[in-house]
């Protein structure tokens, strides 16, 4: 350490804007020549040690190019970075690390944002976490980052200039950006034609439009890969307007960015989810509405799997241009389904078989309630509970065997209430 003190000259470093934060970069480290070459040499070795003991965080960033300089000392021979000097650079793995990634993630605060976002943490990249302006939305994902990791840069999806401005720099783009409702004001509107609500983002907009405009700015920022989570539902033809809307999104992503992958993930099942927690909230009024006596079959896949699967194939550049489709490993009804949930929660099985054309209509009616700002059940609920999610047994499409993801056997025993259904 004095050897280092005595030999490195202070660095000038110049500041580095990230994210409205200031860095310090060093350019360099330089070691004298002559009899003192050896001396710096261990000292550089110490100080590199101590790096990997006690982390100086991100707002000191030593490059790989300045630690061998350093290593090299006064003969002038460039070497390969001992396994020590790696650790200084980028730490030991884990959340305290630094890949020298920069991914950006649209859509990070929904229900698979937070898992993408605990296993980007876990491999230690820089991640930008665009958000539309309410920081409490955002507040449970700074645990998942080391100090310094995380940004949260404000954008609008009707706004290019704050989309180019979050993912400028970015390596990696993924977008979860979607919505299974029409986003309505969540104050009253009026308007000439006599409505007193208004759509803020359509269908369309909100899983198509939004998602290749963040496919076409991250091109033309030079972004190396861009992930697209889309639906297992997805189709053109469906009736569901939310389903047509995935598939013109999966056309319009692949349009503006040929690169992208497309993951179709299956229902999805967590402790947040609105898959299990349909049934578990469902119990607290006098039914359970399920179409085809819930006949219907789905294969739910874990929400954790879909994440570790919609990262591996960001790092994977076998990926690039491909897509695949998230299934779980077994199939249920609905019915199968709601059994379970009721017998690890206590709660009552009041299941009622309901024609999907009633549903439908009561779904509708919902939609259209001015009091309610997020309707728990719309017309396309009705429609994708009479389809079911299932995979084609002839799906040319790979699944999370292919990215290297071994999935969740069953449903994920903890919900919402399971704690007060317990406590009664």
């Amino acid at each position: 350490a004095v050897a280092l003190r005595r030999t490195a000259r202070a660095p000038s470093g110049r500041l580095l804007a990230f994210g409205g934060r200031p860095q310090l970069r060093p350019p360099s480290l330089s070691l004298p020549r002559g009899d003192d070459a050896r001396l710096s040499r261990a000292g550089v070795r110490f100080f590199s040690s101590s790096l990997a003991l006690f982390p100086l965080g991100n707002n000191t960033m030593f490059s790989r190019q300045a630690l061998r300089r350093a290593a090299a000392g006064a003969g002038g021979q460039v070497r390969r970075l001992s396994q020590v000097q790696k650790l200084a650079v980028g730490g030991r793995g884990g959340r305290s690390t630094s890949s020298g990634k920069r991914v950006v993630v649209f859509g990070a605060g929904g229900f698979l944002g937070r898992y993408v976002c605990n296993v980007l943490g876990q491999q230690g990249h820089v991640t930008v976490l665009p958000n539309r302006g309410c920081e409490m939305e955002y507040r449970h994902l700074h645990p998942m980052f080391d100090l310094g990791q995380a940004a949260y840069p404000l954008y609008h999806g009707k706004d290019e200039a704050s989309i180019r401005a979050a993912v400028a720099g970015a390596d990696m783009v993924i977008s979860l950006v979607g919505k299974q409702y029409e986003t309505k004001a969540m104050v009253p509107t009026k308007r000439a034609d006599g409505t007193t609500t208004r759509v803020n983002f359509t269908y369309e907009e909100a899983n198509a439009v939004i998602p290749a405009t963040i496919a076409r700015i991250a091109k033309e920022e030079g972004a190396d890969t861009f992930v697209h989570v889309s639906a297992l539902n997805q189709d053109a033809e469906s009736e569901s307007a939310w389903a047509r809307a995935k598939a013109m999104g999966e056309d319009m992503v692949k349009d503006a960015f040929p690169e992208a992958t497309i993951i179709r993930p299956a229902v999805m099942f967590g402790s947040e989810d609105t898959f299990v927690n349909y049934f578990t909230a469902g119990a607290w009024f006098p039914f359970t509405p399920v179409v085809k006596d819930g006949e219907v079959l789905v294969q739910p896949v874990y929400v954790g799997d879909v994440a570790r699967a919609v990262v591996n194939a960001m790092n994977s550049k076998k990926a690039a241009g491909k897509t695949y489709e998230l299934v779980g490993p077994d199939e249920y009804t609905l019915r199968e389904v709601a059994e379970y949930v009721y017998d690890l929660t206590g709660l009552p099985n009041n299941l009622l078989d309901v024609p999907v054309g009633a549903l439908k209509l009561a779904g509708d009616v919902i939609n259209n309630v001015p009091s309610f700002g997020r309707p728990f059940f719309t017309k396309d609920h009705a429609i994708m509970m009479a389809t079911g999610s299932v995979k084609a047994a002839d799906s040319p499409y790979g699944g999370l065997d292919a990215l290297k993801v071994e999935p969740q056997p069953e449903p994920h025993p903890r919900t919402r209430t399971r704690a007060r259904a317990l406590a009664l």
